[in-house]
C-alpha cells in the first residue's frame, strides 16, 4: 500500500552528496570502487549469488575495490585481495548515504525466491538519489524500479560477469555514468522522496475503498 520511502534529512544530505558528483563530472581517483551494503546477518546467501563474479572482476581489474558495509560470513574468499577490500559496520542512515556516495557501483544481489520478492527496492533508491548505480537482482520490486541499462542494471544469476563490466565501463564513460546517474536520481526523488507521499498515505488510511480491500486480501490470507 505504501512503499518504503526516504526520510527527510536522509534525502536532503543525499542530495547534497549527488550534486557534488555531478557538479565533478563523475571523475573518480583511479579506482573504481563496488559497495556491497547487506544490513544484516541475512545476506551470505544473497551474496554467494555475485561472489564468483565479483571475484573474476577483482582479478582482471586492479583498479577495483570493494566496500561492505553491514554483516558478512563468508570474507575468507575476499582475503587475498588485501587492502582492495574495506569492511564497515552498520551505519546510521546519514552515514550510509556518505559510505554509499563514495562508491561508483552498488550491487544487490538476492537470491530470486518468494521471500526475496517481497523484499523493497530501498537498495536502489537509497544509492540512486546519491548518485551511484545500481546493478540488482531482478525482483519483482527492482525490475519495476530499474530500467536497465537506463537508470542501472538488472543481473539474471548467470548474468553477473556481463553486468558488472558494463557498470564498470559505464564507469570509463563519465557522460553516460552521468546521464544514467541523472535518471536514477530523478527517478528516486520523485517516486520515492519523503515529500511524495502524502497521496498514498491519504488514500490507505482514510479511503474506504483502499481499507476494503485491504481487509478482503487479509480475509483470504488467514
Amino acid at each position: 500500500m505504501i512503499p518504503n520511502f526516504l526520510h527527510a534529512v536522509q534525502q536532503a544530505v543525499s542530495a547534497e552528496l549527488y550534486a557534488a558528483k555531478r557538479d565533478s563530472g563523475f571523475q573518480s581517483d583511479g579506482t573504481i570502487t563496488i559497495g556491497y551494503f547487506s544490513g544484516s546477518p541475512t545476506h551470505d546467501r544473497d551474496f554467494a549469488v555475485v561472489a564468483p563474479a565479483l571475484t573474476r572482476l577483482l582479478d582482471k581489474d586492479a583498479r577495483i575495490r570493494l566496500r561492505v558495509v553491514g554483516f558478512l560470513g563468508a570474507r575468507d574468499r575476499l582475503d587475498r585481495y588485501g587492502d582492495r577490500v574495506e569492511f564497515y559496520p552498520v551505519q546510521d542512515p546519514i552515514n550510509l548515504q556518505r559510505l554509499i556516495a563514495e562508491t561508483e557501483i552498488n550491487i544487490a544481489p538476492l537470491q530470486n525466491n518468494l521471500f526475496t520478492n517481497c523484499k523493497s527496492e530501498l537498495k536502489y533508491f537509497e544509492a540512486a538519489v546519491a548518485g551511484t548505480l545500481t546493478v540488482a537482482t531482478p525482483t519483482y520490486t527492482f525490475s519495476r524500479a530499474i530500467v536497465d541499462g537506463e537508470n542501472g542494471f538488472l543481473a539474471n544469476a548467470f548474468e553477473w560477469d556481463d553486468k558488472l563490466q558494463n557498470a564498470r565501463d559505464t564507469v570509463d564513460n563519465p557522460s553516460r555514468y552521468a546521464a544514467m546517474a541523472q535518471r536514477a536520481f530523478d527517478h528516486a526523488e520523485s517516486n520515492y522522496g519523503w515529500n511524495r507521499q502524502g497521496a498514498l498515505i491519504e488514500a490507505a488510511v482514510f479511503d474506504r475503498d483502499s481499507v476494503s480491500r485491504l481487509s478482503a486480501v487479509k480475509e483470504t490470507l488467514r
